[in-house]
């Protein structure tokens, strides 16, 4: 830097410390938890099985520097040249056997005490970040907890926003940005953020509150805070009816979007809705419809009938379920549903697989 020159970058380092901190506590949870145990299961099954085999050839080398003793000792003494060359091959069952003893003793892993039991270091993950932010946490702890999963963290400033890249031990990377200029935590806001793209208001809040995460002023999440703390930090959502909130290409629309796209009514799009022939999510009365590309073929009935299509009306004769029921299995079953053409009138038809439809014999 050039004395007198302006600064190249400028910015709050307790806030990047706070992103790369609730990213490294966002990694180590339960899941992270059971992935360990589950490969500490794995390695001390084969372990067992390494020790089995030190086992099996320390009984061999035994059997062979006793039977060389037995052999040994049963020789007539009078008897040198028989007795030397015996010797000699007890000798060296010995040295072997010994020698294989060394080499077991090296190789064995020690055992280390466990002083925490599996429970309590759930425990102790459930409430991880009230855990770090303990006092009897020393600084150099922490640094040391992180170096164990972190290996670097690269931090650029663009315009207002300062972005994070932490790359990992093994080679993964993320990526993370707050605002320059952020009256809130940075774990809340990267939380939000992120939460932003899949999830509802409500759903945002019910997640912060199962995780402990409580507002800057200590209060606990509803729908209006999540949404109030978006429209303060202009947080897009996949859900909000304010044009300058709202992300584009979620693949979430409105009823009346959809039904522009398929040129049908309101009403028989919330119906639609209803019986679970489309699926999204609701914010109060407002539906938000996950619509995929291919609807528009299934959907607006252009689509030709083929021979692995099976009417509505007669899987749910042949199942004995109501028509709400056969389109909720073929969504669990990923089975397309079909809007077709018969005539004057549109039906619905199942798409299944040639197997599955033989099973009805309905074609």
């Amino acid at each position: 830097m050039v004395y007198g020159a302006d600064l190249c970058q400028q910015f709050n380092a307790a806030r990047v410390d706070g992103l790369v901190v609730d990213r490294f506590l966002a990694v180590v949870n339960e899941g992270s938890l059971d992935l360990s145990l589950a490969y500490e299961e794995k390695l001390s099954e084969e372990m067992g099985a390494i020790e089995q085999a030190w086992q099996e050839k320390l009984q061999r080398l035994t059997y062979e520097a006793d039977l060389a003793q037995r052999r040994y000792k049963l020789v007539d003494p009078a008897n040198r040249l028989v007795a030397q060359t015996l010797e000699t091959e007890w000798n060296t069952c010995l040295i072997r056997l010994q020698e294989a003893q060394q080499e077991y003793e090296a190789q064995k892993p020690k055992e280390i005490e466990q002083k925490i039991t599996v429970d309590q270091m759930r425990q102790v993950i459930g409430n991880l970040r009230s855990h770090w932010d303990d006092d009897k946490i020393r600084p150099q702890d922490r640094k040391a907890l992180l170096s164990c999963l972190i290996e670097s963290v690269f931090v650029n400033k663009v315009d207002k926003m300062i972005q994070v890249r932490v790359y990992w031990q093994g080679g993964a990377m993320s990526e993370m940005e707050v605002p320059k200029r952020l009256l809130s935590e940075p774990h809340i806001y990267c939380r939000i953020k992120e939460f932003a793209m899949t999830l509802t208001d409500k759903e945002i809040a019910d997640h912060l509150n199962r995780q402990g995460i409580t507002s800057v002023t200590g209060k606990s999440w509803q729908a209006h805070r999540v949404y109030q703390f978006r429209s303060m930090h202009q947080i897009a959502s996949s859900f909000s009816q304010q044009p300058a909130l709202r992300l584009q290409n979620s693949g979430y629309l409105t009823v009346a979007e959809v039904a522009a796209k398929l040129q049908v009514k309101r009403s028989l799009v919330r119906y639609w809705c209803l019986v679970g022939i489309l699926t999204g999510k609701m914010t109060g009365s407002f539906w938000w419809i996950h619509f995929q590309d291919d609807f528009m073929e299934q959907l607006k009935g252009e689509a030709p009938l083929d021979a692995n299509m099976i009417a509505v009306r007669l899987l749910a004769k042949k199942r004995g379920q109501r028509a709400k029921a056969i389109f909720a299995w073929a969504r669990a079953n990923g089975y397309d549903i079909y809007r077709l053409r018969h005539g004057r009138v549109m039906k619905f038809y199942i798409r299944l697989p040639e197997d599955i439809a033989h099973q009805y014999d309905l074609k």
